[in-house]
């Protein structure tokens, strides 16, 4: 069957705006079949130089990314020596937690914005400042309880109670918070966003 002069395939086929998947499947096929080599030129030859524009694009991101590495603050919190897992799990997530507080305070996100979104901010808030302050004081507090090597003759015949209960109740304090922090960090974990 011969097409009528209004029938007439346009020399350069238009590309739709949007279609459903399946009606994108069908246009690719039947824009193929009509225009082999135009479909060919402005697809698959477009695509593949395109790609490796996305290719160089991602080399060069890592490239940048080898030299100035994203996250440095928590990078600095793992030290270049020998660390047991059980240390750096709590200066990894508290070095997430302060680094995350920064970034939420210069965000645009409302944290008043929902009664979750509150609390969140609130427990933020509250955990940061243990990290930087609560936390670095009652270390201090614990080391200045620490009694002194070798014992002076008033400390010596005291019960190890008597000698360490005060630092080891502060050492305790310090292990129940930072562990309640990180068991709630869990919880908020949708919340580490901006």
């Amino acid at each position: 069957m011969e097409k009528s002069d209004n029938q007439k395939t346009p020399f350069i086929y238009k590309t739709p705006y949007s279609l459903s998947f399946d009606e994108w499947d069908s246009w690719k096929k039947e824009t193929k079949e009509k225009y082999p080599f135009q479909y060919w030129l402005r697809e698959d030859v477009y695509y593949y130089f395109r790609s490796w524009g996305w290719k160089w694009d991602d080399f060069f991101y890592k490239v940048k990314c080898f030299f100035k590495p994203k996250h440095q603050e928590i990078r600095k919190v793992i030290p270049k020596t020998w660390a047991d897992i059980s240390s750096l799990i709590v200066d990894v997530n508290f070095a997430m937690i302060v680094s995350f507080k920064k970034e939420s305070d210069q965000s645009y996100v409302d944290w008043d914005g929902t009664e979750k979104h509150r609390e969140f901010k609130n427990w933020l808030d509250s955990s940061a400042h243990w990290i930087t302050v609560g936390r670095p004081n009652c270390e201090a507090q614990a080391d200045i309880l620490y009694p002194p090597y070798p014992l002076p003759n008033h400390l010596k015949g005291k019960s190890y109670d008597e000698l360490y209960g005060e630092m080891n109740k502060i050492n305790i304090l310090i292990s129940e918070t930072d562990s309640n922090i990180l068991k709630q960090m869990i919880d908020y974990r949708e919340y580490f966003w901006t």
